[in-house]
């Protein structure tokens, strides 16, 4: 799952891969605040909003599956390659599930074990992950040229967005998932296909737009930003039933168009920008060992959070560091084992 660059020596025949060193250490960044949300968010009271919870969620999930479809943008997208996919992907996937059902839940059954798989994935992300490499496949199979894919996956978010508006299949949370991060999926593996490069002015902007638009952001709440909005109709003076259409329509489609598509763009490029500047700082060192594990942080780390403490922020700041290092420890006890590494993360 690490991005590598062929680079050719001129005084060898021989072709050498190298990393990416940004990839890297974007991907251990996110992987700690991977652990930092699901620790806040498991822990702040029902009703609270956390500005740790607003932060790492506003794009830290957008950014890895952005850096998802980059690292195959060069790849040729057979059907050898989707069952590479499903080995490195759907195995751990079924085997942490399987493990996290058993673990959960006491009144065990296939349906909830059905739900829990393919519905209500605990493990969202790889499930997701695997679905849009096989939508991915699809266009390829059915496009002819670079117009038609991005045709033909317009056509394909639209779909997914419009059954999640339309609130068909409410219970299936992947599709209403692959709906939010496909565009993030099919953007990365376009930028890395075509060697796309952003045009600076838009990094410039997003590190000053990004930090204003956090002011109206707050994660699976629209309150916040819907009473902005009322506040503003209400010094237009509209007509009761008008403003109140406007305002149903706001929570609707409003507050996840500026949630999942502005403050996440804007952070994926704030981000990508910053990483992009501080490469040659040496803490970086420490985020691109930590990107290697990003997966065994994503699937361990729950399993250690525990009340040790009375006081919630202390309790908070040590189930952080205490799951990282001991995900650490277990993934370099597991790897050494090859075959179960592979089998277990891919």
């Amino acid at each position: 799952m690490i991005d590598k660059q062929t680079t050719s020596n001129p005084n060898s025949p021989v072709e050498v891969k190298v990393r990416d060193i940004r990839l890297d250490a974007l991907k251990g960044f996110l992987g700690i605040l991977v652990v930092v949300g699901h620790v806040f968010f498991a822990y702040t009271p029902s009703g609270e909003s956390s500005w740790v919870v607003n932060f790492c969620y506003s794009f830290h999930m957008f950014l890895f599956i952005f850096i998802s479809g980059f690292l195959i943008g060069n790849k040729e997208h057979n059907s050898k390659w989707l069952w590479h996919r499903f080995k490195r992907i759907i195995i751990p996937y079924l085997i942490w599930t399987t493990f996290s059902f058993f673990w959960d839940y006491k009144n065990l059954s296939v349906k909830k074990y059905f739900f829990t798989v393919f519905l209500q994935p605990a493990y969202w992300y790889l499930l997701v992950l695997f679905l849009c490499d096989c939508f991915l496949f699809l266009i390829k199979l059915i496009s002819k040229n670079t117009v038609s894919e991005i045709i033909f996956s317009v056509l394909f978010i639209l779909l997914f967005n419009i059954f999640t508006i339309l609130h068909i299949g409410d219970e299936v949370e992947s599709i209403k998932m692959l709906a939010i991060y496909f565009p993030y999926y099919f953007a990365g593996y376009f930028a890395k296909k075509h060697e796309l490069k952003m045009p600076h002015l838009l990094f410039y902007f997003a590190l000053v737009l990004y930090p204003l638009s956090m002011i109206l952001y707050d994660y699976g709440n629209s309150a916040h930003l819907i009473n902005c909005i009322n506040s503003l109709l209400n010094s237009l003076n509209l007509q009761d039933g008008l403003r109140n259409n406007i305002i149903k329509i706001s929570d609707k489609l409003v507050f996840p168009l500026y949630n999942h598509y502005l403050v996440a763009a804007l952070g994926c490029m704030f981000w990508w920008f910053i990483f992009g500047k501080i490469a040659k700082i040496k803490i970086v060192t420490f985020f691109s060992f930590l990107g290697k594990y990003t997966l065994q942080l994503y699937l361990l780390a729950g399993y250690f959070f525990h009340d040790y403490f009375a006081n919630r922020l202390l309790n908070e700041c040590f189930l952080c560091v205490i799951s990282i290092i001991l995900v650490l420890i277990i993934s370099k006890i597991i790897e050494k084992n090859k075959v179960l590494n592979r089998i277990l993360f891919g």
